[in-house]
């Protein structure tokens, strides 16, 4: 396929795109509201290790895991004393609002907060980012003067420890066993001493900062934009959605497409296109559904005369006799019966307008086609007239409106009239109307459907295929067709009735 042929699917299908996109629009307005709604502010921490040094980065990385304090942020202490911060009651449903990433290779956490509305969204992050400062803090504080209290302890029972040695020493006698030990104690117990007296002097100098907020959490902006933009996108899949079913369906429809393919189907175009017309609000005429006669200013009207003077370009009642046209007219479909119909009746009565003499068969043997057709009938028809029961001006239906219009039709009762178009008197009858008008119009039941569609072939000089390409398939179309050219020398064209709405 080519690029014009897929264009030609969007056109054909554009309906169907639209409405796909439609759908996908659809969805994605509770979609935004759902994914799309509120808004995400972010707070950055920097986290910084608890030392006494605060310039010696050596165990940085090793004395902090970003991954521990992401989850001390999420933590329901954190979430109680953002909570708290904000005026809220329940944590856990703060909690869900909450995420928190950290960029590689970095001892920085970015809390996210999603709420309905910026100054929320805002209040949020930040209430997180300082509740996760403040447990970390009292957390720091808390473990320092556990371990100053404990070293404290420890510095006085040493001192009370030295004090009860240098007695000791005193009390000795210089230089005996006694003594020498109570000095080595002495200088053990000194040695101690000043290592716990440094831990604590450490301890004071401890810095429990657990870090800062290096970037506050700021008012987010753009919470309309991204609705948009997810609705924008729902409805552009939609969209492909639609075109890629449009294809598929193409790739599987049997029909006709558009008048592009029907020419390179059938390797021409079609004689005629009839633009579909409604028959309500119409004048009631003697013929139902004749657009040429109860509604003569329609573009479908329009489309009749033009086919008329396609077929016999010069005046009616001289066509066929110098100009080589066809004067004897078979009409049929190929599975559809509406067009054939259609085309019979509205183009005899533009023949008759143009001065012909026209003769109108029904042959549609099937009892009530005539009679949804026409208002009036006549007192016989084809099959009275070829028993010989009835003469042939019984079958004759004439019109006050059309007086040069006369109209036969085929069978007006429910016998059977298996073979009746292909016997001999059928034909010396349909000879004599044609001899007597200057046109006969042969309408009959569509060539697919019906064994004796074809019955009339040897009185008449030339075949019209009136198909719906809305009704007939591809393969009835081309099939009807080659059935005609079996038969008839010259098939004078294809007629599409109606045209169908996707062309």
């Amino acid at each position: 396929m080519t690029l014009a042929d897929y264009v030609q699917i969007l056109r054909r299908r554009w309906r169907l795109i639209a409405i796909c996109a439609a759908v996908g629009m659809f969805i994605g307005i509770p979609l935004s509201t759902r994914i799309g709604a509120g808004y995400t502010s972010t707070a950055s921490v920097l986290i910084q290790p608890i030392t006494s040094d605060p310039f010696n980065v050596a165990r940085l990385n090793e004395s902090v895991s970003a991954d521990t304090e992401k989850g001390i942020v999420t933590s329901t202490v954190v979430a109680e004393l953002a909570a708290k911060a904000l005026g809220k009651d329940d944590p856990e449903k703060l909690l869900s609002k909450v995420d928190v990433q950290n960029p590689l290779d970095t001892l920085i956490l970015e809390i996210e907060y999603k709420a309905a509305t910026p100054q929320a969204a805002q209040n949020g992050a930040q209430a997180f980012a300082e509740a996760y400062l403040e447990y970390r803090q009292k957390q720091a504080e808390a473990t320092k003067k556990a371990r100053t209290d404990q070293l404290s302890i420890q510095l006085e029972q040493l001192q009370t420890e030295l004090s009860s040695t240098i007695d000791a020493v005193n009390a000795a006698t210089v230089s005996s066993a006694e003594h020498t030990r109570a000095v080595t104690r002495q200088n053990a117990l000194i040695e101690r001493i000043a290592i716990v007296e440094q831990d604590l002097a450490s301890q004071a100098g401890l810095d429990t900062t657990p870090g800062r907020v290096i970037q506050p959490a700021e008012l987010p902006s753009g919470g309309i934009f991204k609705k948009v933009t997810i609705v924008l996108a729902t409805a552009i899949l939609g969209a492909v959605v639609g075109v890629v079913t449009s294809i598929v369906l193409d790739r599987f429809d049997r029909f006709m497409r558009d008048e592009r393919e029907f020419s390179k189907i059938m390797g021409s175009p079609p004689l005629a296109v009839i633009p579909q017309v409604d028959l309500k609000g119409l004048p009631e005429t003697p013929f139902k559904g004749s657009v040429a006669l109860s509604a003569p200013d329609s573009p479908a009207a329009f489309a009749y005369r033009k086919l008329r003077v396609q077929l016999w370009p010069h005046r009616a009642d001289q066509a066929g006799r110098h100009d080589g046209t066809v004067r004897r007219l078979l009409i049929t479909g190929a599975n559809a019966s509406q067009p054939a119909m259609h085309v019979a009746l509205n183009l005899s009565v533009a023949l008759a307008h143009a001065g012909g003499d026209v003769a109108l068969v029904w042959a549609d043997m099937e009892s009530n086609s005539f009679r949804r057709h026409f208002a009036d009938e006549p007192a016989a028809d084809l099959i009275d007239v070829a028993s010989g029961s009835m003469p042939l001006e019984k079958a004759i239906l004439d019109f006050d409106e059309i007086k040069s219009l006369h109209v036969i039709p085929g069978n007006l009762t429910s016998r059977s009239a298996s073979g009746v178009l292909a016997s001999p008197a059928m034909m010396y009858v349909l000879e004599d109307v044609a001899l007597e008008h200057d046109h006969l119009i042969v309408m009959s039941p569509p060539v697919l459907r019906f064994a004796n569609a074809l019955e009339v072939a040897g009185i008449t000089e030339g075949s019209l295929l009136c198909v719906d390409p809305a009704v007939d398939t591809r393969r009835d179309i081309v099939d009807a067709y080659n059935m005609l050219a079996q038969v008839f020398s010259k098939i004078v064209g294809v007629v599409v009735d109606p045209k169908p709405r996707q062309w």
